[in-house]
């Protein structure tokens, strides 16, 4: 569903394009680089609303948007990019992307399922999911729907790929790898089906106390993600009390969606502060990338 969202927004580009060519009669230079600059600066200002108010929510918060200026614009324009790599990119087409296996998975790592989240889909995780595999490890992406439904309707997409990729490789347990609400969606899955299947789960971003931000989200998915959600407090309190120590929790000072920033973090697992990389960007940002991989790399042997 993402992916065709994602897709009518290249259309509707070709169509303001073509309304500012055949209606006001612009020349294709001026009517191109009028269409951009709309797209460019209607994205850069839901992103710059997104950062005031994750700052608003950070304003008591000891650790969320306290850095130096210059660390804050490095980010913040990093998530500016990313965003627009991931609308008119990865999510619409790199969802597309078949991920290689070897003839013969590697008999000493496990692994990976990388699972993305919310208005996602499987295209998020797919250039990190390729640097993954050029270090060896046998990787698949997950695409969770609906993309606007309860996050207990994933647990058993999860499973379904999980069982795919110990069948693939003779592992007996996969490392997950979730974004924002997969990490949700992970907790959901072993909720219902135990670790037995799981060796680590890393999160990054997820918002695993809630966020300001689900508010102005659409979906029942959304509802679960905020602040006073019943859903995940009932969550919670399913878990039993060593759940936690199977966790890594990433997460970022200046997360423009999960906010405050510590509410990423879940009592008893390993935590990893990043200090200047934006929520979209934790896929790509060069820094956060080595945290998950040195993660995956530490807890991925067979």
């Amino acid at each position: 569903m993402i992916a065709w969202l994602t897709r009518s927004i290249w259309l509707g580009i070709a169509l303001v394009f073509a309304v500012l060519l055949l209606r006001f009669h612009l020349s294709w230079f001026w009517a191109l680089v009028t269409t951009l600059f709309f797209v460019i600066a209607l994205k850069f200002a839901i992103t710059t609303v997104n950062f005031g108010i994750a700052a608003w929510a950070n304003r008591a918060d000891p650790v969320g948007f306290k850095l130096h200026a210059s660390r804050f614009l490095y980010g913040f324009f990093e998530e500016q990019l990313a965003t627009t790599a991931s609308l008119f990119w990865t999510l619409p087409w790199l969802v597309l992307k078949k991920l290689p296996t070897p003839k013969t998975p590697p008999a000493d790592r496990l692994p990976v399922l990388m699972i993305h989240g919310y208005v996602c889909n499987r295209g998020y995780w797919v250039p990190a999911a390729q640097q993954l595999i050029a270090k060896g490890f046998v990787v698949d992406c997950i695409t969770l729907e609906p993309a606007f439904g309860d996050i207990e309707n994933y647990p058993a997409l999860i499973e379904a790929q999980v069982q795919a990729l110990k069948a693939r490789t003779g592992a007996q347990k996969v490392v997950l790898v979730c974004h924002s609400m997969g990490g949700l969606a992970a907790r959901a899955y072993l909720r219902k089906h135990g670790e037995g299947s799981i060796a680590h789960v890393i999160t990054v971003g997820t918002p695993h106390d809630g966020t300001v931000i689900a508010q102005l989200g659409l979906g029942a998915n959304t509802r679960q993600m905020e602040r006073k959600s019943a859903w995940r407090k009932a969550l919670a309190l399913d878990e039993p009390a060593t759940r936690y120590a199977l966790f890594t929790t990433i997460y970022s000072r200046i997360d423009n969606i999960v906010a405050p920033a510590r509410t990423a973090v879940l009592p008893g697992a390993k935590e990893i502060e990043l200090n200047d990389v934006g929520h979209v960007a934790m896929s790509i940002a060069p820094r956060c990338l080595a945290a998950i991989f040195e993660e995956i790399e530490r807890v991925g042997k067979r």
